[in-house]
């Protein structure tokens, strides 16, 4: 009896399991769907309104925004086409930086120079007016 309920059991658990896997793949629904469609920053930004429901200037139909392929758009659609859009070179994305420091040992120019190199900033070195002496 213990052998047979068991068997049921497990039974069961695999139809349970089979049942809840789904046919295809996150990565073959995405490749599936989006192959054809570049997404940019303005189509995240009117996915995100019509998910908040603001007011659109932007007619949506046939927008191709259902990226995992379930007949709606949702949040998910939203974070599949986040990760969808081309990363910006990163030389744009600091171009507004600029690296500001003081460095009388050369200690903070070295990690200044680091920062720099790192994001590809402007710099600008503060001078002391009265240089500073051993003893400061």
């Amino acid at each position: 009896m213990k052998r047979l309920l068991s068997a049921v059991a497990a039974g069961v658990l695999l139809l349970t399991a089979s049942a809840a896997t789904p046919d295809t793949t996150e990565t073959d629904v995405i490749s599936g769907t989006t192959a054809e469609a570049v997404f940019t920053a303005e189509d995240v930004q009117n996915l995100q309104d019509f998910l908040l429901t603001r007011p659109l200037e932007t007619d949506l139909s046939g927008k191709p925004y259902d990226l995992n392929g379930d007949g709606v758009w949702d949040v998910f659609d939203l974070a599949l086409m986040k990760r969808e859009i081309p990363t910006q070179p990163e030389q744009a994305a600091h171009s507004d930086t600029i690296v500001v420091y003081f460095s009388r040992t050369n200690n903070t120019e070295k990690i200044a120079n680091y920062l720099i190199d790192l994001t590809g900033a402007d710099s600008y070195e503060i001078e002391a007016a009265v240089p500073y002496s051993d003893a400061d």
